[in-house]
């Protein structure tokens, strides 16, 4: 399978989470909400648009709120 945040293959070595038809890498930095950045790696989470985010306020935001979650995602996309 191929990680939805980073485009890179799940492997054995670099395990993953599937929901549905998505898949991601089981890190902080793939696994991770689009707005805010917050690692939900065993905790709930919404799946939009093939997107994953922490909260309700999170998904009606359009870009990132913090400065860890906008460097972050310049390294995975």
């Amino acid at each position: 399978q191929i990680c939805s945040t980073c485009q890179r293959p799940i492997t054995a070595e670099a395990p993953g989470v599937t929901h549905g038809e998505f898949h991601w890498h089981a890190c902080p930095h793939c696994f991770s909400c689009q707005a805010c950045g917050r690692a939900l790696l065993n905790q709930p989470f919404m799946l939009t648009e093939g997107k994953i985010y922490c909260t309700t306020n999170c998904r009606h935001q359009s870009r990132p709120t913090c400065l860890t979650a906008s460097i972050a995602r310049q390294y995975t996309h």
